[in-house]
């Protein structure tokens, strides 16, 4: 990518740090093709390829040059840096790592208040007269420290070096907190489960489609194969270095896949506004939003936005030269690569790019843009997303669905409306608005300010690159009025309300907000003001931070291990009482549990499903080979299970026995019903 210069009016070391937040588009890539290619290869194979390709790519190019130059950058950067801070980097330092160490502590279930208490109700009088003492020189050396600063004007320098810091170390040290910790989230499980498949015969054809022994064993999702097989790499390079536990390996992948984000994310707002200050508050105000701990927890999230900010940045480097129609082929050729990539992140993203080449390709028109360059465009980007969407297209002509519908098999059963009824309240307005943190709302406002100043501000000083940022970003936030619901899915309901849709604008008014607080005025109380809430923003993200160290801790963590323990000694005892095929709700406990068991919502479930007499389900057994079903006591897993007559012929019927949590002295509410063998 730096030598050929992909991003334009990018320095050499920016397109560096992108090439670099793209490594799990690469990987998986790579993985992607090799397995069209090389179906069945070693798992060695795999592994060594893309090293070598990539070895000789450095070598023939000479961009071991390149390479060495960057470092080289990123050292004088950081010896200019370091200068021009002056000592008072140590205080920065000092600040910033105390911080995090409260962090660390909390993680690890320390209760600093209660210590502090301890300590104090310990102290006599003269303990007390020390303390006090102590607490007066330290504030006296904060205020002189601040005091200087902002005699010399580093002030605001240092605040955000502290920021940088802080936001490093903290989303640094939870994350690789978690790298030993065990997920039991139901979408990553489902990744891992077609990774490890992937894995077995080496078939990009059929990375979740699988119509053997496999079939029914993981729900064939609507995204491009991509995150899977960054996963299955994970695995490839576990397996190549002998290790038969791929955990750590799986869980730095996603750990990588987060840092990449976290760059990515710095470089788009620091570009769009040419200040690396608003790289930093971009950073805290995505993170205002606690459920971004999702990507540090495995799900797919980091990955999507990934390709999406690709796609963003490489229009605006190049979106001047398409305007003026001085673009190349090859400029638009990686125009369809981006897209693409940006599509494999997330099937959702569609609707987001949808809406951003509609706002583009309007302004284009309005500018006068040569026709074959519009065509151009279009076709880019047509091409790029409709190599990405081939599966829901296929899903399309065989269903009517452009989407997987899970509930298609529990039609005309009362699961159907029960569902409807949870829709219903997890869309109700005043649910929806509590479950936003009131610093969320408060960056929401900020943001939205800023995308409309943004666009004011460039279309009067005829600033094209914020110009054409503010468009895409409007663009981008069409799906939220409703106008791309036809396509079959309720984008402008989902992406507020789903947790995880919802990071869709929040990301995109995270860089929004931090341009507006990065531009400098003639009104100097303005000014202040906007320092003052930059202050109050970072004051809301410590707290963040707390709500996230307190969710997921060492004891959470330690909880995990042994959930998988449990889940490990069911699926033994499954397999010694059975030898028919195992169906579940729990796509976690698929990971586990021997052979290829089925999913409950799968399809190849549709006649127990859809059973009504005593005869239907007995025929719908013997036709799918049941073996055991595993559900909780009450047949609630997402859905009501004990709702459907198959669930009342399992509890009563004498060829079947159970085992209840009691029985095998666990604590996982999972009730194994076995036929015997």
């Amino acid at each position: 990518m730096t030598k050929y210069k992909l991003f334009k009016q990018l320095e050499c070391f920016h397109t560096f740090l992108i090439g670099m937040a793209a490594t799990p588009m690469f990987i998986s890539t790579i993985c992607f093709l090799l397995g069209m290619v090389f179906i069945g290869g070693a798992s060695q194979f795999f592994f060594f390829v893309p090293i070598v390709i990539s070895l000789f790519l450095i070598a023939i190019n000479k961009n071991y040059l390149i390479i060495l130059s960057n470092y080289k950058r990123i050292f004088e950067i950081f010896r200019e840096f370091v200068s021009s801070s002056g000592k008072g980097i140590i205080w920065d330092l000092f600040f910033s790592f105390n911080i995090v160490f409260c962090y660390l502590l909390l993680f690890n279930g320390v209760d600093l208040q209660s210590i502090i208490l301890e300590i104090y109700n310990a102290l006599n009088l003269v303990g007390l007269l020390v303390l006090l003492i102590l607490a007066v020189i330290i504030f006296v050396a904060i205020f002189i420290t601040i005091h200087r600063c902002t005699k010399n004007g580093r002030l605001e320098k240092h605040f955000f070096i502290c920021i940088l810091l802080i936001v490093i170390g903290t989303c640094g040290a939870h994350t690789l907190s978690m790298i030993s910790r065990p997920d039991l989230d139901s979408d990553r499980a489902h990744y891992e489960l077609e990774a490890r498949y992937f894995c077995e015969d080496k078939n990009s054809w059929e990375v979740d489609n699988y119509f053997d022994e496999k079939y029914g064993s993981s729900f064939q999702d609507d995204h491009g194969p991509l995150w899977t097989l960054y996963l299955a790499d994970a695995y490839i390079v576990a397996d190549t270095c002998g290790d038969n536990d791929s955990l750590w390996m799986v869980n730095l992948a996603v750990f990588w896949a987060y840092f990449c984000f976290v760059v990515i994310l710095f470089e788009v707002a620091s570009y769009v506004s040419k200040n690396y200050k608003a790289g930093v508050i971009s950073l805290f105000f995505f993170h205002e939003y606690e459920h971004t701990l999702l990507m540090v927890a495995g799900s797919r999230d980091a990955f999507r936005f990934i390709g999406l900010l690709l796609l963003i940045i490489y229009i605006l480097c190049h979106i001047e030269d398409i305007s003026t129609g001085k673009a190349r082929w090859v400029d638009y050729f990686f125009l369809l690569v981006f897209c693409y990539f940006c599509i494999n992140g997330h099937a959702a993203n569609i609707y987001i790019m949808f809406g951003l080449f509609i706002a583009v390709g309007l302004v284009l028109i309005g500018l006068k843009t040569p026709i074959q360059d519009i065509i151009a465009m279009g076709l880019a980007c047509f091409v790029g997303t409709l190599l990405g969407v081939i599966k829901e297209i296929k899903n399309y002509v065989s269903s009517g669905y452009f989407y997987n519908a899970a509930l298609l098999i529990f039609h005309d059963t009362p699961i159907v409306e029960q569902m409807s009824q949870k829709k219903t309240m997890r869309t109700d307005p005043n649910i929806v608005m509590q479950s936003y943190s009131y610093s969320v709302k408060i960056m929401i406002v900020i943001g939205i300010i800023g995308l409309i100043t943004m666009l004011i501000v460039a279309w009067k000083r005829r600033k094209k690159r914020i110009f054409f940022f503010s468009v895409c970003n409007i663009g981008m936030l069409l799906p939220l009025t409703g106008m791309m619901d036809w396509l079959g899915y309720e984008a402008s309901v989902w992406f507020v309300v789903q947790i995880r849709y919802r990071m869709y604008f929040l990301l995109l008014l995270s860089i929004t907000g931090a341009w507006l607080l990065t531009q400098k005025t003639k009104f100097k109380v303005l000014n202040m003001a906007v320092v003052g809430i930059c202050v109050v923003m970072f004051g809301f993200f410590l707290r963040t931070e707390v709500i996230r160290y307190s969710t997921i801790n060492k004891a959470e963590k330690m909880n995990k291990i042994e959930i998988v323990r449990e889940y490990k000694e069911i699926a033994d005892i499954v397999s010694d009482k059975t030898r028919g095929d195992v169906y579940t709700r729990d796509q976690v406990l698929l990971l586990y549990l021997h052979g290829t068991p089925k999913l409950l919502y799968h399809p190849v479930s549709e006649d127990l499903i859809q059973a009504k007499t005593e005869t239907e389900i007995a025929d719908a057994i013997e036709k799918l080979n049941v073996g055991a079903v595993i559900l909780p006591e009450d047949g609630v897993d997402n859905y009501d299970f004990s709702l459907l007559p198959f669930w009342e012929y399992i509890n009563n019927n004498e060829h079947f026995s159970k085992i209840r949590t009691e029985d095998r002295q666990g604590e996982v509410d999972k009730v194994i019903f076995y036929r015997d063998k």
